[in-house]
Order: C-alpha cells, then structure tokens, then sequence
C-alpha cells in the first residue's frame, strides 16, 4: 500500500509539472500563433500599388554591328532609354532604364494615346515573322490597369496587319528622332 501511494503521488506530481509545462508550451503557442495572425491581417489589409501604366517600344535586330536593340519606356510624363539591353526576350523587370530630357519626351509622349486598340485586343507575341531574315523587328509593351501585353512585329509592312502600318512608321520615326 505505501509503495502504491508513493507510485501516485509520484504519477500526481509528473503528471500536475507536465500540465504546468504543457500550459506553458501552450500559451507561448498561443502568443506566437496570434502575433502570426495579426501580422498576416496587417500584410493582407495593406493596400498594394500597381505599377502605373506604361508602353514600351523599340526595335531590335539580330545580324547587325553596332546598337542593335534600342528600347524606349514612356510613363509617368516621363522617356527613358533601356541600359544595355542585352537580349530581347527577358522580362520587363529585368531591364534598367536611364531617364531623357523632357525635350525628348515631348517628341514621343502620343505615341501612348495613339496606341491601336486593335492591337490591345490582339494575341500576344510575335507579328509576321520578325528578324527571321535579317531585317529587325520592333517590340512593343502595353501596360494598361495592371495588365501587360507584349508583341514582337516584322518590320515588313506586307507582313503586319494594315492597322498597324501608320502606328509602326510613328514608332520607327521615334527611334530615329531620339538616336
């Protein structure tokens, strides 16, 4: 009988520690959990920015010496010009851009208001067949409400639809104006 009473008196007191530690652990799961739940409601609650709209033109030629890829990005009343632009297919983020004077800018700023709305409502990608046989070809990026949409166009004019024809020669136009 007495070693039965120690057995539980030692069962009562392991058992009362480990509702002690447990209470403990629990209540630090407890804190821990809840600050995890507020940061995440200030996190979600945090009003996130789109970037603001912008279009991107240019040209870029395969076979060629000297500045083969010439990229412009209008936005924010603001031109800027591609740093070595070193391929033509990498994402838009990866690009660095050196701001022009406000005296280039003017010389470009409608080619924004002038974009075709037939082309926005068009596929994404390639028109015609751009650079396949030497002869460049011009990129064009229009970021509208959040949406990005990129189109790589031949520059023969036989290869291109009829409504862009006006637009891409005011394109080709710019990137001489601002060489």
């Amino acid at each position: 009988m007495y070693s039965n009473f120690k057995i539980n008196r030692g069962l009562r007191q392991l058992f009362s520690n480990m509702n002690r530690n447990s209470l403990k652990v629990m209540s630090m799961k407890w804190y821990i959990a809840s600050w995890v739940v507020m940061i995440f409601c200030m996190l979600s609650c945090h009003k996130r920015t789109l970037e603001s709209d912008y279009l991107v033109f240019g040209k870029y030629c395969g076979e060629c010496v000297g500045e083969c890829i010439v990229i412009y990005k209008l936005q924010d009343g603001n031109l800027y010009k591609m740093i070595r632009p070193d391929y033509m297919y990498s994402k838009e983020g990866d690009y660095k851009y050196k701001q022009l004077t406000d005296e280039n800018y003017q010389l470009v700023k409608d080619l924004y208001d002038e974009f075709p709305s037939e082309l926005w409502k068009m596929n994404e990608g390639n028109i015609g067949i751009p650079d396949a046989y030497d002869q460049c070809g011009y990129v064009i990026s229009l970021s509208k409400d959040g949406v990005t949409k990129v189109w790589y166009i031949d520059t023969n004019e036989k290869a291109i639809p009829a409504f862009l024809h006006d637009y891409m020669d005011k394109i080709e136009n710019s990137i001489q104006i601002l060489k």
